[in-house]
């Protein structure tokens, strides 16, 4: 996923719009991504199709990497 590395930066208070990241959903790197929607929510593509959930899950916990936003250069 380059958009990890390129044309982010990582927020600590991550507002609505900001890209959530995570590790070791399938391989052992940056691996999945969804959109911060507030409240610890987070909306993305799941196995059953558009998902939104917690940050607070405890698989999502687990993998999550950075809260991070597009900046344009």
């Amino acid at each position: 996923l380059d958009y990890f590395l390129l044309d982010t930066v990582k927020v600590a208070e991550p507002v609505p719009g900001d890209f959530v990241f995570f590790k070791n959903t399938y391989i052992p790197t940056i691996s999945h991504m969804g959109i911060y929607l507030g409240d610890n929510q987070f909306i993305h593509a799941g196995t059953k199709g558009i998902e939104i959930a917690s940050l607070d899950m405890k698989y999502w916990a687990d993998r999550f990497v950075a809260h991070k936003r597009y900046v344009a250069n």
